[in-house]
This record gives C-alpha cells, structure tokens and sequence, in this order.
C-alpha cells in the first residue's frame, strides 16, 4: 500500500461523468468524501490554478472537486490476471 490510512486524494477536473464515475468508486471502496464540489470557484477555495484550469475557468467551464480520504486498507484488481484481494485487510 502507498498511501497511508488517513491519507488523502484531492482530485479535481472539469470532466462531469469523469467525475461522478469517481465519487462512485470511492464511496464503493469506503473512502470518506470531503469538499465535494461541483463548482470549485465559486463553491470552494481555489488554491493552486494548473494551466488548463485557467483556461477552462476563461471559458467559463466548471471545475469539479473533492478530497477523499482513505478510511481502510484495501487490495484491488489492477489488471486482468493480477488478482488480489479487493476486500479490507
């Protein structure tokens, strides 16, 4: 394992399915949910803007966000044939 429980994911983008694919997943593998936004300018704190945010706030498209903290210990399937158990530990 890499991250540590307690450990944290900010993940943010402007890709809606994207974004509500990995809400779903998250939640699925029992990692706890904070700062869930679905309009980080004007929802939440900015922090560190990367090149391509800029550009899409320019446009006026909206930056999806959230952090997601690591609650358990779990091993997952990475790929077909490495198998492993996808189950807290």
């Amino acid at each position: 394992n890499v991250l540590p429980l307690g450990g944290e994911i900010w993940f943010k983008t402007d890709n809606d399915p994207l974004f509500a694919f990995s809400l779903e997943q998250f939640e699925q593998e029992g990692w706890q949910l904070r700062e869930v936004t679905h309009d980080l300018h004007t929802d939440g704190p900015v922090g560190v803007m990367t090149d391509y945010e800029a550009k899409f706030y320019d446009q006026g498209i909206t930056i999806n966000r959230c952090v997601a903290v690591k609650t358990e210990d779990t091993k997952c399937d990475l790929y077909p044939g490495m198998s492993t158990d996808c189950a807290p530990v």
